[in-house]
This record gives structure tokens, C-alpha cells and sequence, in this order.
């Protein structure tokens, strides 16, 4: 147990000082010791083998966008041929289909004429729309029992 005193203690032999000689310096020996880690040849070759799978599906990649980027060319240049020739076409069709064509054809070929003024007949509709119809009337009792059920039928429909 410690007593408490009124003794001053000297602190300064605590203190760390550089005036001290080296002689009474004291060196640790401090030995390093590397210790080197050897891995496993499985883990080396499952390592190797990863990263040759990975570089490989990277090539194959590419390759394939190769193939496609060529594929998309040749298909954008089969579309601008075939946009040109429906142009084309679709000119050399109206051009068959002017009126100018269609007359000569219909001359030349079927031997047809223009109509004259004189073969124009004209129908006219201003009467309005009016259907007759007659009907033969049975005036005997078996006629108008005939016509009686023949009403009805046409009223059930």
C-alpha cells in the first residue's frame, strides 16, 4: 500500500532525453521474418483458366458484332436498292396510267371512239321512288282464310 507523503519526487528521471550515451541505448533485435505464401497450383489454374474464359468471351463478342455491323450494312444497302426500284416502278406505273395512255390504248387497241353529243340520253329521276305492286285477290271464304294465315306468319317473322 502507498503512504501518502510530502516527499517531492524527481520526475525528471522519467523524462526521455537524446543526452543520454548510446552505450547505455539498448537495441532491440528485430528480426523480420517474411513468410511467403505459396498458392495452391488448383487455385493457379482455376484463376488462369477464368480469366482466359472471360478474354475469350470478350473476343467472341466482338466477333459477333463484327458479323452483325456487316449484316446490317448489306441489309441497309439491299433496302436503298429496292426504295429506288419501287420509285421506279411506281413512275413507270403512273406513267402507263395517264389519262393521255389510256385513251390511245382504248383507240388503237380496242378500236373504240369518243362519244358524240347526239348519243348522250338523258334519264330523269325527279318523279321520286314508287313500287306497285298487284296481287291477284282470292274473293272465296278459302282465299281469305289463305291470306289470313299468310298475314299472320308475316307478322311473326
Amino acid at each position: 500500500m502507498q503512504k501518502n507523503s510530502n516527499l517531492a519526487y524527481d520526475l525528471a528521471r522519467f523524462e526521455q532525453s537524446s543526452k543520454k550515451p548510446a552505450a547505455t541505448q539498448k537495441k532491440a533485435d528485430i528480426k523480420v521474418v517474411k513468410t511467403v505464401r505459396r498458392a495452391s497450383p488448383v487455385k493457379v489454374a482455376a484463376i488462369i483458366a477464368v480469366v482466359l474464359a472471360i478474354t475469350g468471351m470478350m473476343i467472341y463478342s466482338q466477333v459477333v458484332l463484327t458479323e452483325l455491323g456487316a449484316q446490317t450494312t448489306e441489309l441497309n444497302a439491299e433496302l436503298e436498292k429496292l426504295q429506288s426500284e419501287n420509285v421506279r416502278k411506281t413512275t413507270e406505273l403512273e406513267g402507263k396510267m395517264s389519262l393521255k395512255n389510256i385513251e390511245e390504248y382504248a383507240v388503237d387497241e380496242l378500236g373504240l371512239v369518243k362519244q358524240e353529243q347526239s348519243q348522250v340520253e338523258y334519264v330523269n329521276l325527279s318523279g321520286g321512288n314508287k313500287v306497285e305492286i298487284k296481287q291477284k285477290q282470292d274473293d272465296s271464304l278459302w282465299g281469305k282464310i289463305k291470306q289470313s294465315i299468310q298475314n299472320l306468319l308475316e307478322y311473326l317473322k
